[in-house]
């Protein structure tokens, strides 16, 4: 068997149980498909019921790696002497 990453065929995905749900808050499913230009987009479901007892799959698209690094890299840096567990921090502007 080989030790080479499996990669869905363009236009094609992949979904499987969240063997880790340990909350609601978890996903039920998690999964990827390969957009016809290559682009993986990976996502998330949780399983429903509709008002009539139908079962149906709310979907979460997942924030691509690099679009979560780019938004960290943009994020502004906490305050110097910001300490805001300190109720003596008298630092204040007025």
């Amino acid at each position: 068997m080989s030790n080479d990453t499996f990669v869905n065929k363009p236009g094609l995905g992949t979904m499987r149980a969240n063997k880790f749900k340990d909350s609601d808050a978890k996903p039920d499913i998690k999964g990827e498909i390969t957009l016809n230009d290559g682009q993986v987009v990976k996502f998330a479901g949780w399983r429903k019921t509709d008002k009539n007892g139908g079962l149906y799959y709310s979907l979460k698209q997942d924030r691509p790696r690099e679009d979560a690094d780019a938004f960290r890299a943009a994020s502004p840096e906490p305050v110097a002497g910001g300490d805001r567990d300190d109720p003596f921090n008298d630092d204040v502007p007025w």
